[in-house]
């Protein structure tokens, strides 16, 4: 008779992104000041799913997802994805956002 083994509690929300638990990402989501559905596309960036992936899973036009992208961006100012995902992680090493604009600045 096979044994049934209780699956282990996870610290992560659907909506969290990997590596980051659920804390973490509500600091995040506090720090960067994002909207439900910010938090929710930024969460799919992290995840490496790409524009049309995200307007698929978020059940909206692909264009309305790079309009929010491009919102994102000039609030935190910065210029692309790697920028973010950087300046997610270090809002969760504790880093402000002087530090991370000067560990990221194109020059």
């Amino acid at each position: 008779m096979p044994t049934h083994r209780p699956k282990a509690r996870s610290t992560h929300s659907a909506s969290t992104p990997p590596l980051l638990t659920n804390a973490e990402w509500a600091r995040v989501i506090r720090s960067l000041q994002l909207s439900p559905q910010q938090a929710r596309i930024v969460a799919l960036i992290l995840r490496g799913y790409k524009d049309k992936q995200i307007a698929k899973e978020l059940s909206l036009n692909r264009y309305t997802i790079r309009t929010y992208l491009k919102r994102i961006f000039i609030r935190l100012g910065i210029d692309d994805r790697i920028m973010l995902v950087l300046h997610v992680f270090a809002v969760c090493l504790g880093r402000t956002k002087a530090m991370t604009m000067m560990c990221t600045s194109k020059e």
